[in-house]
């Protein structure tokens, strides 16, 4: 719910046992969000964030579990 960059999205996904996951790769799904427009990419230290549609989405996608 609040701004996360890279560095702390990579470290929670390894946390969670996703280290295939590289920083290339994960740069490639961020753009895709946001030309989705699912999240938004802040500049800089500023980090993403889930943009309305984007926790939409986040919601539909917990439902299905």
């Amino acid at each position: 719910r609040h701004p996360a960059g890279r560095r702390a999205i990579m470290d929670a996904l390894s946390g969670e046992g996703h280290a295939c996951m590289t920083e290339y790769r994960l740069r490639a799904l961020l753009t895709s969000l946001s030309e989705g427009g699912y999240i938004s990419v802040g500049r800089g230290r500023s980090g993403c964030s889930l943009t309305s549609e984007g926790e939409r989405l986040l919601s539909t996608l917990q439902k299905g579990q």
